[in-house]
């Protein structure tokens, strides 16, 4: 696996500056059927670390690298959490915390950062292929911790799709990534109707990342 951390990232190269990829609005937070998303910030450092240690092993798969490790501590998550709030104010990436009604329990992460930007922190350079989506289009990337109940993978992608293609936000198209082995994500998409995909071979060759939106509407 690549020896990269999760989605904190230096900002992207080529000349763009960070936030160039989406200049429309970013709310801070959105709740729905019992789920809360709030914007990733240290304050949950400590629940988010919870949650983080209850999913390692599926989130080392989920995420092509050795993160997190068996001794990750909250101290480096709170770092973490500091620097994805950066990438947040700077629009590098915007990154969302998953909580329960509450608030007082992490349930997951959703990570939105642009095609090109979230393959080179995998390792893996955009190829030149005209049928994928284009560099600067927003490419979410989530997860649900693993002592939940299966049927919260649906809920939980509904809910982030939902909001994030709704009137709060001005993304011109929007593409799920996931890994072509997380049976879980790919069948509520699929149930959700996000089924119009592409494939790219990750760093090592082993798995694709899979991207998928939703079906298009025939023109009438």
């Amino acid at each position: 696996m690549a020896n990269t951390l999760d989605d904190p990232a230096p900002p992207p190269d080529g000349g763009r500056t960070p936030g160039e990829w989406y200049a429309g609005p970013a709310p801070r937070r959105h709740s729905s059927q019992g789920l809360v998303l709030a914007r990733l910030t240290a304050v949950h450092a400590e629940l988010d670390h919870a949650a983080l240690m209850a999913s390692a092993p599926y989130l080392r798969r989920w995420s092509d690298s050795d993160w997190p490790a068996d001794d990750f501590t909250v101290g480096e998550n709170r770092r973490e959490l500091g620097w994805h709030d950066e990438e947040h104010a700077a629009r590098v990436a915007l990154t969302y915390s998953l909580l329960d009604a509450v608030e007082r329990r992490v349930l997951g992460c959703v990570y939105v950062r642009p095609l090109r930007d979230m393959l080179r922190t995998r390792g893996v350079e955009p190829p030149a292929d005209p049928d994928r989506a284009g560099d600067d289009t927003p490419c979410i990337r989530g997860w649900v911790r693993r002592d939940e109940p299966e049927v919260l993978e649906l809920r939980f992608l509904g809910v982030v799709t939902g909001w994030l293609t709704g009137p709060e936000w001005a993304f011109p198209e929007l593409w799920w990534t996931a890994a072509s082995d997380d049976a879980r994500q790919l069948a509520a998409l699929d149930e959700l109707g996000w089924t119009r995909e592409v494939r790219i071979p990750m760093a090592d060759a082993t798995r694709d990342w899979v991207f998928r939106a939703p079906q298009l509407r025939p023109s009438s």
